[in-house]
């Protein structure tokens, strides 16, 4: 990269995400096609990352999304550190914020009250079964709900949650102490008409 050279650590949060959004893009038509559309710097990493693989302009491109959210340590030689120590959260809310997994339009019957949208790069469910039920758990979560206008303070909002093309669900609060097999994710989920 222009003559410098760079040594990345602990990309494995960064490289989960990439992985799981290449291989999504690869397997599904429709979401190919939701990427395609997008400017979203990771989308596009991971589209070409698709199309062949890892290769040298691959490493130099995810150098830069890195640089982006890392500092670099000169350190004594002419190479560039740059430790990217952190989770998946802090890489998806980072990177995916203008691709959430979900938003929430909150509209308050109050005049002098704008409605308010909130994207959310990740969601967290309350799994009722494990993840058994996870459709079920998921139209939960997009049901129509009425709250508290957080700006107004004593009229009742109206609160609905929309999907977007990829869902990240953090499951840390759910798994403390506990182990599951892959079988028991589901392959498909149907919300509101949505696979």
């Amino acid at each position: 990269m222009n003559k410098k050279r760079y040594l990345l650590s602990n990309t494995c949060p960064f490289d989960s995400v990439a992985f799981i959004i290449t291989i999504a893009y690869t397997d599904s038509n429709l979401y190919k096609e939701f990427v395609e559309e997008q400017t979203n710097t990771v989308l596009r990493f991971c589209k070409k990352l698709a199309s062949g693989g890892p290769r040298h302009d691959i490493y130099k491109e995810r150098i830069n999304i890195l640089k982006e959210l890392f500092t670099e340590d000169q350190g004594v030689t002419d190479v560039a550190l740059i430790n990217t120590e952190c989770n998946v959260l802090f890489i998806c809310t980072s990177l995916l914020k203008h691709v959430p997994s979900a938003t929430e339009f909150i509209n308050c019957p109050n005049l002098k009250c704008a409605s308010t949208k909130y994207a959310s790069p990740t969601i967290i469910l309350k799994f009722s079964n494990r993840f058994k039920d996870l459709e079920n758990d998921l139209k939960t979560y997009t049901k129509e709900k009425v709250k508290e206008c957080s700006k107004c303070n004593d009229v009742m909002a109206i609160s609905k949650r929309e999907l977007g093309q990829h869902l990240i669900i953090e499951t840390d609060s759910y798994s403390e102490n506990r182990t599951f097999i892959l079988t028991e994710f589901p392959t498909e989920v149907n919300v509101e008409g949505n696979l």
